[in-house]
Formats: structure tokens, sequence, C-alpha cells
């Protein structure tokens, strides 16, 4: 994984590192011992991690954190290879009591499925799209040329939006992913392991420059709507009152005819957004009904209102689509069609796999005087297996492959596609070099592509286009403008990355809280309004999936036995995490390296520390308030779990656990001790007025150079607070009617 995804930089620094660590002297250095570190006794080996997690200089501290995370996500994934068959388990999900097989029950692939993949690959491949281009050798033969109207670099939640828009518009639209198309009869096969090996940005080992942060994002032909967690959220009316306040007039939320609330409002209808598929009910075997699935304030204020208000942006603004039971708010709109007329008719399979940590956010929150919300999401007849974020192997889940890319090219393959529609192509494992440009107008791109089948043999290619569209994703976007040598100050900068820290509770031994089974993520808290300072700045509570490398990268690791005894408990134990809308700094940014792959740096404002810890402890006396807690953890390094005693009074529990609060609030967010992550990358080339404030014009193009659009999460002005797909396909929709419009003037 470190030689295929990371960049020769990175190898080196981590080269550099294992030889001083094999060597007497760099052993004495890093260890104190004089001899090679893996000389040493098991004992002092662990005795010397535990000095580096703690060690009082920040990059002793991330040497511990590159160790513990690469080691901890293979041990706990990784398949053996002695078993029969090969690959088949891995020895220690047995005494976890993981148990991935569950997904796969009543899996099948019907003969027209295989039929449409053999088609669908011999499609996304490089040679048939040269061929069907027409393709050329430059002058020297050392590219090979194609023309097209649009060229896309990306796939993902903005890139398909992109294309599906083009296409429709009838023009010929190359798109470039830098790795693999997969779908079904790969999804169904697959382990944790070969998921974040094939779809994940770096194999889920990409972090920050520090390694303060684990930063997991989509890299797979469909990008991060193959692998996230469905949730399919409007964006806050509060967010889109700061965006109109920045002078982008498209963002009004008063405005329900808006550019922006036309496209939000077309997209939950083409990506069939519901909450037939989210959190129910189980015991009444019907969908519950009893929370507000959304708020259309229009922009006024409710903060008075307990369950209700737009507070700090986690409330659905006016162009939120989502199903609705007649009994949360008078605007229902239902656009999946099922004709029920209610949340809980016709898209679902009916299976009620709710897990029992979806069940407790939902009850202990209530139980709390919180308000808990289903969340939408964009599947259809789900079977609740849990997998979703590792691609969807029921083939139910809308993607950007699953909704666009393959209806498009089996009709195009089978001469059934509307006459006013253009042609579609994409060549995976494709890098693009950079945008060719000069004198404020772009040429295309430079890209060098591998063989589909085997990810080998590079060969250089140049793409002629009209219209370059950057929807690579906010941490590859930036990165492929540098490189192209863009010059605006603010590419790259202002980077936020929604901090999320978990907090876990083991339940007593009798429950199993299903935190791979069942619907991935169906319940948010955001009501009333957890903030530290300023109500537009707070944290929603969210149930995530978490199989076993996952959580074992997030976990703190307090010594082998600690971790192995937290593991033992995988089955007991329930996670929440609470994703905060940071306010970012231009210091927090994405800047590229000598091979000109992207290196992100951002560290947590004041401000933004000071919330994360409220979300913390709202999370905290959340899972308090169960009396089936038995034992409580924080995301930190080397702070000890709180451990109910069953002998003692609730007065003498009460206060020990007040006291732990108290305890943990004092310990603070700090660096490289605090378990970080992020899923969610943002406002890397932000949308502004005026050239001043940021890189990209209100039409999405960028202000040095016209024919240069930029649609995805990079765009975003600022963070959201909440899941951002529906936001980022909303903001790629209605940036593609001004690309359409140049198109129509320049192609």
């Amino acid at each position: 994984a470190f030689d295929r995804h990371l960049s020769q930089p990175e190898k080196e620094k981590i080269k550099g590192l294992l030889g001083l660590l094999s060597s007497s002297a760099g052993g004495f250095i890093l260890t104190g011992y004089p001899v090679p570190f893996h000389e040493l006794p098991l004992s002092l080996r662990e005795k010397v991690l535990l000095v580096w997690r703690d060690h009082p200089m920040e990059q002793i501290r991330s040497i511990f954190q590159l160790f513990k995370r690469g080691i901890s996500v293979k041990y706990t994934s990784c398949l053996n290879d002695k078993s029969n068959p090969p690959g088949g388990d891995n020895p220690i999900w047995s005494e976890f009591g993981y148990d991935p097989e569950a997904a796969r029950a009543n899996v099948s692939i019907t003969t027209e499925e295989m039929e449409n993949d053999k088609i669908l690959r011999a499609q996304i491949n490089a040679n048939h799209v040269l061929k069907e281009l027409n393709a050329r050798r430059t002058a020297n033969q050392e590219e090979v040329e194609v023309t097209v109207d649009a060229v896309i670099v990306g796939s993902g939640c903005g890139g398909g939006v992109m294309a599906y828009d083009l296409v429709n518009a009838g023009y010929t639209v190359l798109v470039l992913d830098k790795e693999g198309y997969y779908n079904k009869a790969e999804f169904q096969k697959w382990r944790e392991s070969d998921a974040l090996e094939r779809t994940f940005d770096k194999a889920a080992l990409m972090s920050t420059e520090d390694a303060n942060f684990a930063v997991f994002a989509g890299s797979c032909v469909g990008g991060g709507s193959v692998i996230n967690w469905s949730a399919s959220i409007a964006t806050p009316s509060t967010v889109l009152e700061d965006w109109h306040a920045l002078g982008l007039d498209q963002f009004d939320p008063k405005n329900t005819d808006s550019d922006y609330a036309k496209a939000m409002r077309e997209i939950h209808e083409l990506f069939q957004i519901n909450t037939n598929n989210s959190y129910r009910d189980q015991e009444a075997g019907t969908c519950a009904t009893h929370g507000h699935e959304h708020d259309h304030d229009h922009g006024h204020d409710h903060s008075h209102d307990h369950g209700h208000g737009h507070g700090h942006g986690y409330d659905q603004g006016p162009s939120s689509c989502n199903h609705s039971d007649s009994r949360d708010h008078e605007h229902s709109h239902d656009h999946a069609h099922n004709g029920s007329g209610s949340s809980c008719g016709g898209g679902s399979a009916g299976s009620f796999k709710m897990n029992e940590n979806n069940r407790l956010l939902w009850r202990l929150s209530e139980r709390n005087g919180y308000t808990p919300e289903r969340i939408p999401r964009n599947v259809r007849e789900c079977v609740d297996c849990g997998h979703c974020c590792y691609g969807c192997s029921h083939g139910q889940k809308n993607t950007t492959p699953h909704l666009i890319f393959e209806p498009f090219l089996l009709d195009q393959h089978r001469g059934t596609q509307p006459a006013t529609r253009g042609k579609l192509y994409i060549i995976p494992f494709c890098y693009v070099d950079e945008v060719v440009h000069i004198h404020g107008k772009a040429t295309g791109v430079r890209a060098h592509f591998k063989d589909t089948a085997t990810a080998t043999a590079s060969t250089s290619l140049r793409v002629h286009a009209t219209v370059t569209v950057a929807a690579a994703g906010a941490i590859q976007t930036p990165a492929l403008l540098l490189r192209s040598r863009f010059q605006h100050g603010g590419i790259g900068r202002g980077l936020t990355l929604h901090p999320v820290v978990p907090v876990a509770a083991v339940m007593t031994k009798d429950i199993d809280t299903g935190l791979s089974r069942g619907v991935s993520m169906g319940v948010i808290v955001r009501q009333p309004r957890i903030f530290a300072s300023s109500p537009r700045f707070g944290i929603a509570i969210q149930t995530p999936p978490a199989h076993t490398a996952i959580t074992s990268t997030v976990m703190p690791w307090q010594g082998s036995l600690a971790f192995k005894m937290m593991m033992l408990a995988y089955r007991q134990s329930a996670v929440f995490i609470g994703i905060s809308r940071d306010r970012s700094q231009a210091a927090n940014r994405v800047a590229i390296d000598a091979d000109g792959a992207p290196v992100i740096h951002y560290r947590m404002t004041d401000e933004d520390n000071t919330l994360v810890m409220q979300g913390l402890e709202v999370m905290l006396r959340l899972f308090y308030s169960e009396p089936r807690t038995s034992a409580l953890m924080v995301a930190h390094a080397s702070f000890p779990p709180f451990v109910r005693h069953q002998s003692a009074t609730k007065a003498q529990e009460d206060a020990r656990f007040e006291a732990y609060v108290a305890a943990v609030k004092k310990e603070g967010i700090q660096p490289l001790r605090t378990q970080m992550y992020s899923a969610h990358q943002m406002s890397t080339v932000r949308m502004a007025r005026r050239v001043e404030e940021g890189p990209v014009t209100p039409t999405g193009a960028l202000f040095e150079c016209d024919n240069v659009f930029v649609a995805d999460g990079s765009v975003l002005p600022t963070a959201l607070g909440i899941n951002p797909m529906i936001t980022i396909e909303s903001m790629s929709h209605m940036i593609a009617q001004h690309v359409v419009r140049y198109l129509q003037q320049h192609a």
C-alpha cells in the first residue's frame, strides 16, 4: 500500500525513518537503546511506542501515529493467505465477533447484469476510448492526442453530475480518473482491505502533513459517491445565508427560485433522495415518524424553538426535498415517486435491520431533550447490510457510476440513447499531470494512463478540449491547479475538514450493537443547537458505520493488551461521532511536494477546539445516561476510559462521571494526542464575488482562466457542518448550466 499510493517524497521519508530504526545509532537516537529497534524485546518495543505517543515533540508523536495507523489498519483488515480458500478471512475476526460474510447474504448477479458488466468493462477502457475518439500520435510520437468538447478530471459527486449535464446537452465528454472502475461484481467479493486499497485515496492512509488528522477520501471511478455513507442532507439555510452574505446571490435562502435552489431540487429527484431506507423503528416494524426530518424555515429565526430553528447551520434549507411523514411539517415533498405520501412506503426492502448503535442515538437523544432525525439517503430497496462505505454489493446505492455512467454507456453501446444526447467516454487509471493553458485560455490537459487490466505500462495523453472541468475533490483539485502553475494565491488555501472526534461506549455483554451491520448512518442530532460560541458553527452528532480497520485507525492505542481488550469488546461497542463546522484559516491549505502530490496542512483554531470539546461532552453525557453502558472512552491517545462501578451508589457514580468530564475538558483537544479524522474535505478553491476574495467566479470558472471550471467540494465558500454530498452535486449541477452556455458560445 505504501509503495503504490505514496508519493516519492513520502516514501523517502518513511524509508529514512525505517533506516534509522534499523541501525544501532539511529535506534539510540529514537529509542534511547543502542540497538536496532527490531532487536529490542517486545516489552521494550512497546515501552518505546508509548514514549513516542506521549513525547513532548510533535515530530516524535507523528512517527507514532504513522506506525499506529498503518499497522492497525493492516492488522485488523488483511486476509489470511493460508486460509481455505486463500484470503478467505482474517484469523482475529472471530475473536472480535466481526462477520463480513453477513453482507453477502442473498447477493447474486443476474445473467443480464453479467452481460452488462462485460459491455461496461469494454467501454471503460483506454484502448476503446482512444479508438472511438480517433486518437492520433503527436508529431514527436511521445503522446496520444484526442479532441473532445469537455474534459472532466474526476468522476465523483461533482464530476459525475457535470458529465450528466454536459452529455445530456449534446456534447462529447471525456472523464479521467486516476483510479479504477468497480461495480457490484467486485463489491460482493471484497472485504474491508480490498475496498480500502482500491477505492480510498492512499489506501485510507492519507493524513495531514503532521499526521494529526487521518483523512479519508474516495479514489475510484465514482469517487466519494461509491464509498460514502449515503447521507444526503440538504445544504443548511444558515450556510446559504453565510454564502449569500459574501455577495453570492444564487444562494439567497429566501429565494426558492434561485439557481441553487432549483439545482438542489433537481438533484434530489435525480438521486432519489428518501428516508424510506434510513432509521426505522424495528419494534413497531414501521418507519420512525416522531422525529423532525427537515426544517423549511426559509431563513426565519426560530432560535427560541426547542426542536426547530436554523441555529448553527444544521437545519434543512428551503430547497430540501426529503421524504416526510405528514406529521413532520407542512412542507412535504415526495421526490422518489413511491406514491405513498409518507416516508414509509415503496422504496424500502422492508428488512428493518436497524442496528443498536442507531437505536441508542435515537433514544438517548430523545431522553436528553434533543430531537433526533432520520438521515435522508440516496439508496433504493436497501437491504441494510452495513457495507455502504465499501461499495454497494446489492446495486441499490445511487452512485454516479450506477445512476449516470453505466446507463449512459449501455445506451451508447446499444444505440438506444436519445438523439439529443452527446457521447460519454471514461478512462480509468489516468493521472492528470496538468491543465494546459496560455494567455488566460486552457486548451485541455496532459495526462498519463495505465493499462486498465494491469494498471501498468504508462502512456502519455494529450486531451484538447474547449472546456476543462476540475472535479477531483478538495485535496486533488488544488494540487492539479498548482501543478498547472495557476497563480491565484487562494488556490489550496482555506481548507476545511469537518473535524471529527468519536466517542465510544462499551455496553453490557448481552447487547450486540451491530456496528458493521444494519443501516450504516441513519440518525442525526442537531437540535437543540450544540455550539460553543457562535450558533452558526456547531456540532451534528451521527452514527457511523464502524468496521474493524477504520475502528482501529481512530481508536487510541494504550498498549498491546489495552488495544486487544478494546477490540475484543467490538461487538458490545457503540460509537457516536460529532461533525463540526470548522472555521478554518488561510494557513490551512493543500500544497504540493516535489512530485506534485498534495500535502495537507491543517490546524484547528481555538474556536474549533472549543466546539469539538463541546460536542465530545454532549456525546459522553448521552452515553452515560444509558444504564447499560459499562465503560466510556474518548479518542485520546493516553486518556483512560471511564469504567462504571456496579457496586457504587448513583450519587457516587455521578460524582465520578462529572470528575471524568472535567478532566477530559481540562486535557482539551491536543495535536497528535486527540485522535482526529476527516471524511469531508472542502473549500480549497473557493467561489467568490471578486478575484481578491477567491479563485473561482460565481459561475464556477477560474478568474484567471474562464474556460477552466471547478465543480467539486473545493468550490464551497465555507464548511457546511453536515455531510456534503448533495451540496456538491447541487453545486456542480448549477455550475454545469454555465459550462453549457460557454460551450454554446465557443464550441
